[in-house]
């Protein structure tokens, strides 16, 4: 029974770790991939967090600006797809082609 209670106490501080570490790094791992090399993740989620537009720039490398938009699970792609013409439009683009 002793050993038991051991095993117990110990398995329950490994998952609160656990839990712990994917709380505070809200679990980052699990996002899909970018398709630009040296950006995190975390680090476009915090920008796009602090903004106070619904589209943050993310990265510009060579002739390419990335950007990211901001839309819950009830709006969807007709949000995003919203949010980034109006930014187009607003920095005086136009939209070759989706």
């Amino acid at each position: 029974m002793k050993r038991f209670a051991i095993f117990f106490s110990m398995f329950s501080i490994v998952l609160v770790s656990v839990a712990v570490f994917l709380f505070v790094n809200k679990s980052y791992y699990f996002y899909p991939s970018l398709p630009i090399e040296n950006v995190s993740a975390s680090y476009v989620i915090e920008k796009l967090d602090r903004s106070d537009d619904e589209v943050a720039e993310i990265a510009e490398l060579e002739d390419y600006t990335w950007f990211l938009t901001k839309s819950s699970k009830n709006e969807g792609f007709a949000k995003s797809d919203e949010n980034i013409k109006q930014r187009i439009h607003s920095d005086g683009w136009s939209l070759k082609r989706k």
